[in-house]
């Protein structure tokens, strides 16, 4: 009987991938209110933020792996040519150490200078005024303003780890309803036999 290989990965990168592109700024940015709008990132500690964002992005994917390694290894099941022991290894070393590499390779692209001029100059330059700006910058040298900046990182943490346990299961158990979906699309648009059907449910984690 023919056997039909379909990567889940590569689909997922052919469906959700796009093309990356600056487009320029077709209208100069007056000097004064690129010079504000810098300022207004540096009273937001936009460089200190962004390292505390991204501690916290790898702090939390590393709370979750253990649970991500579980789910993993109990799909492979019996079905793994792989002893025991070797896949103690492969689940409690190996593949955690590598997505924790992963996570932080990813996040070593976004350079916050490079992107503060990049993108978000241009964009604050876009919807806000030279007087919002000064305004703003007014507000986050105020005791108010401080405090907001102190504590936003907090905030987005403890939110980021109540999402997390509130609404990923949820959206787990979405993508598997999704994915059966899916594979029988697949099963009447490309005549799949049961085998196909069978091994493309198991291929997409949606038996």
């Amino acid at each position: 009987m023919k056997k039909t290989t379909i990567s889940f990965a590569a689909m997922f990168l052919l469906v959700c991938g796009f093309q990356i592109g600056a487009s320029a700024q077709s209208k100069k940015i007056d000097s004064e209110k690129n010079a504000l709008i810098k300022e207004m990132f540096d009273l937001m500690e936009m460089d200190k933020m962004f390292e505390q964002m991204t501690t916290m992005m790898v702090g939390n994917f590393k709370t979750q792996l253990p649970a991500l390694m579980e789910s993993i290894a109990k799909d492979m099941g019996d079905s793994s040519a792989l002893s025991e022991k070797q896949k103690s290894v492969l689940f409690e070393e190996v593949m955690p150490n590598y997505m924790e590499k992963v996570m932080k390779r990813a996040l070593s692209v976004f350079n916050i200078n490079k992107m503060v001029d990049e993108v978000y100059v241009p964009l604050y330059a876009k919807y806000f005024t030279l007087e919002d700006i000064k305004a703003i910058n007014e507000f986050y040298k105020s005791p108010a303003g401080k405090k907001t900046i102190e504590t936003t990182p907090a905030i987005t943490a403890e939110a980021m780890g109540i999402i997390m346990k509130l609404y990923v299961p949820d959206m787990i158990n979405e993508m598997k309803e999704l994915n059966k979906e899916f594979a029988e699309e697949l099963r009447q648009t490309m005549n799949l036999d049961d085998e196909d059907y069978k091994s493309l449910l198991k291929e997409l984690n949606a038996e």
